[in-house]
């Protein structure tokens, strides 16, 4: 009986190291943008230093991977110091004659999400309707999605398709890029056409 209770243990520890081990590969992967459709690089990243600049952040983080000089250093303009929503985003970018779509429609989100992902572009997702992340990596077959949070290390993490869309309230940006070399390269590797969704149909 001592050596069956003995195996078994043995046996409960062995898949717990195998499990640890396989989360470890799995946070390796993606600590460096490695293996991700959007491979954003910790020098893109933006960190939320107000606690309330999370929608800022998450443009500002667009911009540097897309390389749009408009949206540099945004989390330091004076417009961007507080709060916002898709209104206010609207606002901005229109101001600063930047091409772009948003909806809080999930199946138009949908739509975008995937597009911008094939296409290799980051995306602005709102969270329960008080936060926003960036999405860098969805994977539909996996049942996975990797995301950036302004607050805290900015490293990718890995959320399950269930808990995202029940954190998902829905409302998603992506920006058309101007500078297209990055993307396009990223492009060619995956040998794939440049993306243009049709914002008309969005909400």
């Amino acid at each position: 009986m001592k050596h069956r209770f003995k195996g078994a243990f043995l046996g409960i520890i062995g898949f717990c190291i195998f499990t640890y081990c396989v989360w470890l590969m799995m946070t390796f992967e993606t600590a460096n943008g490695q293996g991700l459709l959007v491979p954003v690089q910790p020098q893109e990243t933006v960190p939320n230093n107000t606690g309330i600049q999370c929608v800022w952040s998450s443009l500002e983080l667009i911009g540097n991977f897309i390389e749009e000089p408009r949206l540099y250093n945004l989390t330091r303009n004076p417009r961007c110091q507080g709060m916002s929503s898709a209104s206010g985003v609207s606002s901005l970018l229109n101001s600063m004659n930047i091409k772009f779509v948003q909806t809080r429609n999930k199946t138009e989100g949908l739509k975008i999400m995937k597009a911008a992902m094939e296409a290799g572009i980051p995306v602005l997702c709102g969270f329960n309707g008080s936060h926003a992340i960036n999405v860098v990596h969805y994977d539909s077959t996996a049942n996975r999605v990797h995301y950036i949070d302004n607050i805290g290390n900015r490293k990718p993490k890995i959320m399950s398709l269930d808990r995202f869309n029940k954190a998902w309230d829905g409302w998603i940006v992506a920006i058309y890029p101007v500078k297209q070399t990055k993307i396009r390269r990223l492009l060619a590797e995956r040998k794939i056409e440049m993306w243009y969704y049709d914002p008309s149909s969005s909400l």
